[in-house]
């Protein structure tokens, strides 16, 4: 690469990966081991009523260890730590204040779960290099009915040089004290979850958000009257539920994360104030009567709010705001300018300004990990200046893109083909010789391997299968596999008297996860044995009801009979025949295949049944002309008998939703019943039952009757999806042999009819998806746009569907592709302008 172009790369990275605005360092206390913290768990303040005025940091854990900080410049000395206590209960907020009856002087009061206690905090000379050690003593506490949330103080009620708190609880209860007494509780209006509290003394009114997104205000003289007439325990639980008078109400519209009284916007007079409401992509500030003045959008996710007071002119103070984000930044708004950005090296929690020394304006940050400092605002430029030689070459651009063009073409070239397999790949396969088959058992053995260097643990093998075949295990869990090592693992599968096969396919499929947490799985698929589905009969069955005609293409002579000489081995009761197999289902009474040599002429005892001898045909063929095999099939599609198939799986949904909403009235109508005789049971004086147990008898049975059909109805709708299924595979195969699909074509056949059956959703089923598909395609093939597939409604009568399927079927029969290529498209655009012109 040319060394300019290297140059200046290295300098715009170097220039990236250094922010020129962060916060500086002034102090910062060692991180605790293992403790939380909240937004309300840091208190800056002159706790200690020291006379000089310095203030204190003051922080709470959740695992109830309050500490007291005298920050100095530098480096941490154990002179700073004041004071380490612990109170024996998770603090949830920390907050100074006039909380002493009898003096005006600053006490703390801590926030626990279930209680809300109040500390005079000492300082005395010490030992210690500050010259300060602090002590604790308690004054007060309050016993909490409620878990509690929040709280907050201020003068309420209008009193003179005193604070009282408020605590709001997990379920919305408003717990008022009055320093050592209790005042009152009140539970607020459609509570669902807790939110910030604020308090504003010169309306001296509280405001909260509730869960509805609504920012509320109430204030305290209403609050104080409302259930005034009532004796309320707060040791006993009770309070008044009248609902509260609202003063104002604001809808938010998204969740609130803080709150807080602050004067913003520069234009208010000096008796007002601004309400600021932080939320998930907001800042609002609203006037004091719930009317919105100012609003900014964030750009990012706000972890904190904060408001200190500047001073612009000699007589108006005014309020910025600081708000913290969780991309470890804060960002400083003037109304709604942003003035200053700066990044931190944690997710501030909590953010406060103090004055320390003779520097006003730091910043206090904590974070949830405890992690506590004492910033300042600057400026971090870098030091390193890229040196450019005078004497340098100028800059060569078109040299610069040939090296370009040359790296992408390397580079295409590199990663031409296809993906590589990760490292550690899992390798699943059938161990040969290790298995064996029985007349109605299989035994498969799997070897589980991985070419990784770590040992995986854990490893789920399951398997899925299609009935009547059933493992005895369907997941196995392998504790744990080490490297090049294999794994063996054993399936058992038995067959049991259930519906038509569709499919012999048996699925293994492992999962597992890596020591890099990354997923890793492998399939593996094989072909259950022919005869665990049949048994061979002697004489062979003939006429049956349904049958058709196959014939091959330049293929061999095969015996049919010694192709599935394997199905006689096993039951010596039937002799294999020349040229013919005839079987029985095991899983199915009365349902009968045959095949015949020569020109292949297959007939069973219904559609469905023919399909998985003739695709055991098909494959056994196919592998003795060593894969060179093309079938060919030129007699009438058997719609009508495929079409009764499909009315009869509809009817079977119909009666099934029927039968569900009889069950629905009965079981509606048994339950009322019930309550009648409850009624009636409750009562001293009972009153005659008239005739009610016999009707709730009569209920019941007709109730179970019904449950029974509905159970007996969807026996028989699994097995007529199962026919529909299996019908619908052969209708495939006949479609594609008769008209020599190519395998797009093949793959767009089966995607639009699938062969696959789901009844779980009854009003939505096979049929409408085939509907809405084979509409898809139709208009695909027409040329005409696409339209929204309106929402899918149960199907009447399949009259509908089976008119698609004769469309489609007489398309294909007229030469039309199932798949429309770009060049047909084309040439349709230059007729269509030909014509016009």
């Amino acid at each position: 690469m040319n060394a300019a172009v290297w140059r200046f790369f290295s300098s715009s990275q170097q220039r990236l990966s250094m922010s020129l605005f962060r916060s500086r360092p002034w102090w910062s206390a060692p991180i605790p081991v293992d403790e939380e913290y909240q937004s309300g768990c840091l208190c800056v303040d002159n706790v200690d009523n020291d006379p000089s005025g310095k203030v204190k940091v003051v922080t709470g854990s959740f695992q109830g260890i309050l500490r007291i900080y005298l920050p100095r410049r530098g480096a941490f000395q154990s002179g700073d730590l004041l004071l380490e206590h612990d109170v024996g209960a998770p603090i949830m907020q920390v907050s100074a204040g006039r909380f002493i009856p009898s003096s005006t002087q600053l006490a703390l009061a801590v926030l626990h779960p279930r209680k809300v206690t109040v500390y005079t905090v000492t300082s005395q000379p010490g030992a210690l290099d500050s010259g300060l050690i602090c002590k604790l003593e308690k004054k007060y506490e309050h016993a909490l009915a409620h878990s509690s949330w929040n709280m907050t103080h201020g003068p309420f009620g209008g009193v003179y040089d005193k604070d009282f708190l408020c605590v709001q609880s997990f379920d919305g209860v408003l717990s008022f004290f009055e320093h050592d007494h209790f005042a009152f509780t009140r539970y607020l209006n459609n509570f669902l979850l807790p939110g910030p509290l604020c308090y504003i003394a010169r309306t001296d009114s509280f405001v909260t958000a509730n869960a509805s997104m609504e920012i509320e205000c109430y204030r305290y003289h209403n609050l104080a009257l409302t259930g005034s007439d009532r004796a309320l325990n707060e040791k006993e639980g009770d309070a008044s539920r009248r609902k509260l008078p609202l003063e104002w109400k604001y809808n938010f519209g998204e969740q609130v994360l803080d709150i807080c009284i602050a004067r913003v916007s520069r234009n208010s007079a000096a008796s007002q104030f601004d309400i600021v409401v932080l939320g998930e992509h907001n800042v609002v500030t609203l006037k004091d009567n719930g009317q919105i003045k100012l609003q900014t959008k964030l750009d990012f996710h706000p972890s904190c709010l904060f408001s200190y007071p500047i001073q612009e002119t000699t007589d108006q103070i005014f309020h910025n705001l600081i708000i913290g984000s969780h991309s470890k930044t804060f960002k400083i708004y003037k109304e709604t300018k942003v003035v200053w950005t700066s990044q931190t090296d944690t997710v501030p929690v909590a953010i406060r300004t103090a004055k320390f020394g003779n520097l006003q304006g730091l910043l206090v940050v904590l974070d949830d990990r405890g992690s506590l400092t004492v910033n300042y605002l600057g400026t971090d430029p870098s030091l390193q200046v890229v040196k450019v030689e005078a004497d340098s070459a100028p800059f060569n651009y078109e040299e610069t893109d040939n090296q370009l063009r040359l790296l992408q073409s390397q580079i295409a070239e590199a990663t031409e083909g296809a993906p590589k397999d990760p490292p550690d790949v899992l390798v699943m396969r059938v161990a040969p010789d290790q298995g064996h088959a029985e007349a109605t058992s299989l035994n498969v053995v799997l070897e589980l391997a991985h070419k990784g260097q770590d040992t995986l643990n854990n490893i789920h093998v399951s398997v899925h299968v299609e009935e009547p075949l059933f493992a005895a295990e369907p997941t196995i869990i392998i504790p744990s596999l080490a490297p090049k090592v294999a794994a063996k693992i054993e399936f058992i599968f038995t067959t049991q008297n259930s519906s038509l096969p569709i499919s012999n396919q048996i699925r293994f499929i492992a999962c597992a996860v890596n020591s890099k947490n990354e997923p890793r799985t492998s399939t593996c698929d094989i072909l259950a044995p022919f005869h665990l589905y049949v048994n061979p009969v002697a004489p062979p069955a003939s006429s049956l009801p349904f049958q058709f005609t196959l014939d091959t293409i330049e293929a061999k002579t095969h015996q049919i009979g010694q192709l599935f000489s394997d199905v006689y081995l096993l039951n010596r009761e039937a002799e294999t025949q020349a040229n013919i197999v005839s079987v029985k289902y095991q899983a199915s009474e009365d349902v009968y295949a045959a095949v015949t040599g020569g020109p292949i002429d297959e007939e069973a005892t219904e559609m469905g049944a023919a399909w998985l001898i003739t695709m055991e045909l098909a494959r056994r063929l196919t592998d003795a002309e060593r894969g060179d095999l093309q079938f060919s099939y030129s007699g009438e599609l058997p719609l009508q008998e495929y079409f009764e198939i499909i009315d009869t799986h509809h009817a079977c949904r119909v009666r099934c939703i029927e039968l569900e909403k009889d069950l629905e009235k009965e079981a509606e109508q048994f339950r009322a019943i019930q309550k009648r005789l409850l009624v009636r049971f409750k009562d001293k004086n009972a009153a005659p039952l008239q005739n009610l147990d016999v009707l709730l008898r009569n209920t019941y049975e007709s109730l179970v009757k019904v449950a029974e059909s509905v159970e007996k109805t969807k026996t028989e709708l699994v097995k007529s999806g199962k026919s529909l299924s299996a019908a619908t595979s052969l209708i495939q195969f006949l479609i594609r042999t008769k008209y020599r699909l190519d395998q797009a074509s093949v793959e767009v056949l089966e995607t639009t009819l699938t062969s696959t059956v789901n009844d779980d959703v009854l009003s939505q089923g096979w049929e409408e998806s085939v509907v809405a598909g084979i509409d898809s395609l139709i208009r695909t093939l027409n040329a005409q746009e696409a339209v929204l597939v309106p929402q899918m409604k149960m199907l009447d009568v399949t009259s509908k569907l089976q008119k698609q399927i004769l469309l489609v079927c007489d398309k294909l029969s007229k030469g039309t592709s199932l798949v429309r290529t770009a060049k047909r498209k084309t040439t349709k655009n230059a007729k269509k302008k030909n014509s016009k012109v």
